[in-house]
């Protein structure tokens, strides 16, 4: 995954920003779900920001430069039973943190270094993150350091303008706090509102147009099984070349629901499309086995690959946050790669 690395002067004014949020605390003023959403002149989509600190062990600014971005987050939010692995390879969006030494990696440290700043204490490092799904965390890039330093910004003054008691904002009923700049009046204003309407993530829709397959396939044994079936980032990034972005490679699992069994699986290549090895693996599974009764999936991202194929087949699709094969399966496997 090439990038542009941000510059030196994008650096320092994000650690100026960073610095004053740090003196703010905004931690103590907002929780979690208390979201600020900033729209800046330059940019046709909003950008979401909340603060993580509340509990007092991690801090953090966290900016969502789109409502796709944003949407990633609701859906997990949705879904606070997800085990973690699941969770790793979904977030997207940009961090400031606030931590320890030992949390930089050798890439941040050089960069506190080569800014000459000197941090001391727990919660004192500051460092910023990039997340995109299905990539480990790695350095922003120049155009994420120019959405990061927008954002810190304006989001300083929003948080300045309700922590001051100048604007209320009932949070908890849902409102926002909200800052935009009108062109009219050539200034920036600061608002509670309602949040927008967050549309739903874009899942990959899969049609299966071969009808002679599935003739074919619709012909095989019908049983009485239900399966789980399951793709997901796993939290090991491999890293091709040296400089590049590691990458989170992609597992797919089927489990048989009634003996807790895992009954197929393919760790995807890099590169290699999701709907084929999905479909090829369902395939594999009815050519050994017979159409089972249903599949339990676990959310729209599956869904969207299987769905076609599984109408056609007269297989119905079930969703379920607990798919206990796969996850037994998976933190088994994953606990022996620590």
């Amino acid at each position: 995954m090439k990038q542009t690395e941000a510059a030196k002067q994008q650096w320092k004014q994000l650690f100026e920003v960073a610095g004053r949020i740090k003196q703010l605390k905004p931690w103590e003023y907002l929780s979690e779900n208390d979201i600020v959403v900033i729209q800046a002149p330059e940019r046709k989509e909003p950008i979401f920001c909340s603060v993580i600190g509340a509990g007092g062990e991690a801090f953090a600014v966290l900016v969502y430069p789109n409502f796709q971005s944003f949407s990633k987050r609701v859906q997990v939010f949705s879904h606070p039973d997800l085990p973690y692995y699941i969770l790793a390879g979904r977030n997207d969006c940009l961090a400031c943190n606030f931590g320890d030494r030992s949390e930089l990696s050798p890439e941040d440290y050089n960069i506190v270094k080569d800014l000459g700043l000197k941090f001391r204490g727990k919660n004192q490092w500051i460092y910023f993150h990039s997340y995109k799904t299905g990539y480990a965390p790695w350095l922003l890039d120049s155009e994420e350091a120019d959405v990061m330093i927008s954002a810190l910004q304006n989001f300083t003054m929003a948080f300045l303008c309700y922590a001051q008691g100048k604007l209320k904002v009932d949070f908890e009923s849902g409102k926002i706090l909200y800052r935009f700049y009108s062109g009219e009046k050539q200034q920036w204003f600061n608002c509670e509102t309602d949040m927008p309407e967050i549309p739903e993530p874009v899942c990959k829709q899969v049609t299966v147009k071969d009808e002679i397959y599935m003739a074919k396939l619709r012909k095989a044994h019908k049983t009485a099984r239900r399966i789980e079936m399951e793709l997901f980032y796993m939290p090991t990034p491999i890293q091709e070349k040296k400089g590049e972005r590691p990458f989170y490679p992609q597992m797919c699992l089927i489990g048989d629901k009634g003996s807790g069994r895992i009954v197929g699986q393919h760790m995807l290549a890099n590169g290699e499309k999701e709907e084929n090895v999905i479909l090829s693996l369902l395939d594999g599974y009815i050519a050994q086995f017979g159409r089972p009764r249903s599949i339990q999936i676990r959310d729209e991202t599956v869904e969207g690959l299987i769905g076609d194929f599984c109408a056609k087949c007269d297989i119905k699709v079930e969703k379920n946050v607990s798919l206990k094969a796969i996850d037994s399966f998976a933190e088994e496997f994953l606990n022996s790669l620590a």
